[in-house]
């Protein structure tokens, strides 16, 4: 029952710490393995983690980096045919038994192809890691030209203990069957807006069913004040080719033409589901850029509908 963890880091102080509470935390240690894309700038290290079996590093300076889905896609090529598959990214931290918790929500959903994705909540790294958490959903929030974004939300009602059907999926933590890195390999040519819808409707098309897990188990930490982010360092005045928007205009071309259809083969939709039928899910039409009100997965209530594209 192993489990590989793809982690894309860029500069970040607290991929090190990151790294030895994902191990530390878990049932099954020597059942995890990571496989890590390590961008750095010189001065940066890992030394306390580098000689680990558990770890595989890919070592890439920061001006070589491609951006985040680059990185991305560069984790998944270190997957060795683990069980399952998570990817989060290089700021967590993790409760006790974290992998058993996901392991037995997989075999609750009753699902063949089951995939585990929320926007987490958060920590703070000066403070202990916080307790079990009842999830967060994730919902639409609006769409920034052709792209749909999406925000953290209410769940649906649902059984306590049970995982909860979900229409998107969280970049930072996806938990799901190992076929999901040949089936759902991610796009090195995108950057970053656009991933999680492209993510989202490339899996539910290859046949994966989207769930909340029954309980947060891993934290995340958002704000990162004045830590470095690829598009701080890529720009066109540091001479770093191309530059970060350049790279963005090109994804979102991409992202747009996998929205309406025109994508295909190893980086398009999957073939067991229509994209119709995700549109149908989330309440999306991605050629007009609306949203409509749909209905709860649960016997009662609705998600926030209704918005239409600025």
């Amino acid at each position: 029952m192993s489990i590989f963890v793809s982690i894309a880091a860029y500069r970040d102080p607290e991929l090190v710490s990151t790294i030895q509470d994902c191990l530390a935390k878990a049932d099954r240690p020597d059942e995890i393995r990571i496989g890590l894309v390590w961008q750095h700038a010189g001065d940066e290290t890992i030394d306390a983690i580098a000689d680990d079996p558990r770890v595989t590093v890919l070592d890439v300076a920061a001006e070589d980096s491609g951006g985040a889905c680059w990185a991305r896609a560069k984790a998944m090529e270190l997957y060795a045919d683990e069980t399952y598959f998570m990817q989060l990214d290089s700021h967590h931290r993790f409760v006790k038994g974290w992998d058993t918790s996901l392991i037995a929500d997989m075999a609750k959903t009753g699902s063949a192809k089951p995939l585990l994705t929320t926007y987490l909540p958060t920590y703070e790294p000066s403070l202990p890691t916080p307790d079990r958490r009842e999830p967060a959903g994730i919902i639409f929030d609006k769409f920034a030209g052709p792209v749909p974004l999406m925000r953290g939300g209410a769940v649906d009602p649902h059984e306590p203990g049970e995982p909860i059907p979900a229409r998107f999926v969280s970049a930072h933590f996806i938990f799901t069957l190992g076929s999901f890195v040949t089936e759902v390999p991610y796009d090195p040519e995108l950057y970053f807006h656009g991933e999680e819808i492209t993510l989202g409707l490339r899996a539910f098309t290859w046949g994966y069913d989207l769930f909340h897990p029954s309980e947060s188990t891993i934290f995340h930490f958002y704000v990162r004040k004045a830590q470095p982010r690829h598009w701080d360092d890529h720009t066109t005045r540091a001479e770093r080719k191309p530059a970060w928007h350049d790279r963005d205009k090109i994804s979102i071309r991409r992202v747009r033409n996998l929205l309406l259809g025109v994508v295909s083969g190893r980086y398009g939709p999957g073939q067991v589901r229509a994209v119709a039928e995700y549109e149908t899910l989330t309440g999306l039409n991605f050629a007009r850029c609306t949203v409509r009100e749909v209905e709860s997965t649960a016997p009662a209530g609705v998600l926030v509908g209704g918005l239409r594209c600025a």
